[in-house]
C-alpha cells in the first residue's frame, strides 16, 4: 500500500527495491530490515497494530519506529530474531537494540549497539534460551551469540571449532532446531550431507555428528508432532533407474520424515532406514506402492 500509514518502505522505488531482506515480530510490532537501498535501516510498526507503521502529529509511544545502524560502513542487515533484545546480524557484525533504560522501544527510546565483529549468513538466526544462533559469513561455522556476565558484554564463540573438519569445503544453506526428545539443530549442506549438532548448554554438550544418505539433502524443517516429540521433515534428491533395458538414472524429490525414537526392546521392531515403507499386516510374497524402490535391490 502507498498510505503512509502503511508499509510503503521509500516510498517511490519500485518493488524489487523496496522489499525487506529479513522479518520479525518484537515487542508487539512487526519489524522489517534492510531493503536494497536502505541496507542498514529498520522499521518497526505501531505497536499492537502490525500493518501501520504512520506516527502521529506529535510523537507517542506507540507509535511506529525508524532507525539506521551506525557502524562507520555501509553493512547489509542479514538476519533479525527477537530476544530479551532484539538481536540483529550484518555481513559485518552483530547488533543489539533495546529502549535506551531497558524498557521497551519507542521512537524516542532507542538504544543500538555494536556487540560484535563476525558477520553473518542471510538464514534466519536458531534461538535456544536466551541464545542467539548464527551462521557465520561463508556458512562454514556456527556462532553463539550469548551475554557475557564476567565482560558484561556479549559473544561470539564458535561452536565449530573441534568440528571444523566436517565444515572446512561446505557450507549449511538449511537448518532446523529439533527441540525434544535430544535438542538437536539440523544442518544441510551444500553438498547435499546433513549434519547434526546435539546442543545442551547446561550440561556443556555441543556435540557434531554426520547423517549420510543415499541422495542429496536439500532442505529440513522441524515442527511440533503428535508423539511426544518433534517432527523433522527433509526434502531429498534420490536417483533411480527407470525400467528400460539399458538403466538410465532419474532423479526425484522426496518429502521425508524421520520416524520417533525408538524406545523399544525388540530390534526387529526398530526401523533405521532412509526413505522406507513399513508393511503391517499377515505374511505376504508381494507388495504394492515400492515404486520409489523401482530397479533397485533390497
Amino acid at each position: 500500500p502507498t498510505s503512509t500509514n502503511f508499509w510503503a518502505g521509500v516510498g517511490s522505488l519500485p518493488d524489487d527495491q523496496n522489499w525487506p531482506r529479513t522479518v520479525t515480530f518484537h515487542q508487539q510490532r512487526l519489524v522489517f530490515a534492510g531493503t536494497l537501498l536502505n541496507v542498514s535501516t529498520v522499521w518497526l510498526s505501531k505497536a499492537g497494530d502490525f500493518v501501520d507503521f504512520g506516527v502521529s502529529t506529535s510523537l507517542i509511544d506507540s507509535d511506529a519506529i525508524t532507525f539506521t545502524l551506525d557502524s562507520g560502513t555501509i553493512n547489509q542487515i542479514v538476519w533479525i530474531t527477537s530476544g530479551k533484545a532484539l538481536y540483529l546480524g550484518t555481513i559485518g557484525n552483530e547488533w543489539t537494540v533495546t529502549g535506551a533504560t531497558r524498557t521497551a522501544l519507542t521512537p524516542t527510546n532507542i538504544l543500538a549497539q555494536k556487540q560484535t565483529d563476525n558477520g553473518g549468513e542471510p538464514m534466519n538466526p536458531v534461538l535456544i534460551g536466551s541464545t542467539v544462533l548464527f551462521l557465520e559469513q561463508y556458512g562454514r561455522s556456527v556462532k553463539e551469540f550469548i551475554y557475557d556476565f564476567n565482560n558484561d558484554s556479549y559473544r561470539a564463540s564458535d561452536m565449530s571449532i573441534l568440528s571444523s573438519h566436517l565444515t572446512r569445503s561446505t557450507s549449511i544453506v538449511s537448518w532446523a532446531y529439533q527441540r525434544t526428545p535430544h535438542s538437536i539443530i539440523w544442518c544441510v549442506m551444500d553438498d547435499g550431507n546433513m549434519l547434526g549438532i546435539t546442543y545442551q548448554r547446561d550440561h556443556e554438550i555441543i556435540a557434531w555428528h554426520q547423517h549420510p544418505t543415499d541422495g542429496l539433502y536439500k532442505s529440513v524443517v522441524s515442527m511440533p508432532g503428535n508423539n511426544r516429540e518433534d517432527e523433522l521433515w527433509v526434502l531429498v534428491e534420490r536417483s533411480t533407474p527407470d525400467t528400460s533395458p539399458v538403466p538410465v538414472w532419474t532423479s526425484s524429490l522426496h518429502l521425508e520424515k524421520m520416524d520417533v525414537e525408538f524406545d523399544g526392546v525388540s530390534a526387529s521392531s526398530a526401523s533405521f532406514l532412509d526413505n522406507s515403507s513399513r508393511y503391517v499386516g499377515a505374511p505376504t510374497s508381494t507388495l504394492s506402492g515400492l515404486t520409489h524402490l523401482s530397479n533397485l535391490s533390497v
